[in-house]
């Protein structure tokens, strides 16, 4: 999922009808009306969105995109739905897309993308569509990016990147180097969330370094050290949403924060504690974010959500 400037939120996954109208694997949801005619369709899986714009940049297992043909990644026109001319193509999946000024960070299970040699993970001109000379490489898969202070931060499953041993976590600065930061998780890392405070991941490692930390952490954005904060999550984590003191995770797990709370849960980032927070959807989250008129968005595989039917797809507050 990804924010629209104008108050409509940009859904990608793996269906075929939402809100009761057809939409292949990618759709634009108003949260107060319901689905809007924006329809670009994509012919497989979609995996992960930027904004960025007035652009939707997608990227999953598809091989069409708003109406043209486009090898897992795609730049979709967000008013008329249709493909741009941005075509890089990648050779396997792509799960995590950032959309940073001129670049288009890229990462996944690829071995080729934007027409060169990357491995896993890529830089993409956001004009021409080619690969930058950026190239760091990881011998895994990437499964979540965030860029913040001029590095990309990379989380998945994998041992080296960027020139350097990272198990699972990574932050790689402009050259394409590996930087200081090295959390050393024991498990794969799904989701990567940057403020002031620190970098959040969220995932299915039970230690961050020799730090006992269950699927969630803070840790230090220039060396990796995990942060005091410790409330705990009973499950694997795939997402995690930071508004303010506020810290929203999304997986499938039973309990967080000392609280029962399945699959969704906002913790405090003050304390090791969940807040009242507690919509307990009855399947697994897997995508977070918010709306600009400030609704938080939960997308997964669920029917049930506070109690009310919403198949996939939850609004809460703004």
């Amino acid at each position: 999922m990804s924010r629209d400037a104008a108050g409509n939120v940009t859904v990608g996954g793996d269906f075929v009808v939402l809100g009761g109208k057809t939409r292949n694997n990618l759709a634009e949801f108003d949260p107060n009306s319901g689905v809007t005619s924006w329809n670009p369709s994509a012919n497989d899986t979609v995996r992960a969105l930027a904004f960025n714009g007035g652009t939707v940049y997608a990227g999953g297992d598809f091989t069409n995109a708003g109406g043209a043909a486009r090898n897992r990644l795609a730049a979709i026109d967000g008013s008329t739905g249709t493909a741009t001319s941005w075509n890089p193509g990648a050779d396997a999946s792509v799960n995590a897309v950032a959309a940073d000024g001129s670049n288009v960070y890229v990462g996944g299970t690829f071995a080729n993308a934007g027409g060169s040699a990357r491995a896993s993970l890529a830089a993409i001109d956001a004009t021409s569509g080619s690969a930058t000379s950026w190239n760091p490489g990881t011998d895994g898969a990437v499964k979540a990016l965030a860029v913040s202070g001029g590095n990309v931060y990379v989380g998945g499953s994998f041992a080296h990147a960027g020139g350097a041993t990272r198990n699972n976590a990574a932050a790689i600065d402009p050259t394409g180097s590996a930087t200081g930061f090295d959390p050393d998780a024991d498990g794969a890392v799904n989701a990567i969330a940057v403020n002031s405070a620190g970098t959040y991941l969220g995932g299915a490692f039970t230690h961050v370094g020799s730090d006992a930390r269950d699927h969630v952490a803070i840790v230090d954005s220039a060396t990796g050290t995990a942060g005091a904060w410790n409330p705990g999550v009973d499950g694997t984590v795939n997402a995690v949403y930071l508004i303010g003191s506020q810290v929203f995770v999304g997986g499938d797990f039973g309990h967080a924060g000392g609280a029962s709370r399945s699959n969704l849960a906002a913790l405090d980032a003050g304390s090791d504690s969940a807040l009242s927070f507690k919509p307990d959807p009855n399947g697994t989250v897997y995508a977070l974010s918010r709306t600009s008129g400030g609704s938080i968005v939960v997308g997964g595989k669920f029917a049930i959500i506070a109690g009310q039917a919403a198949p996939a797809l939850g609004f809460f507050g703004g």
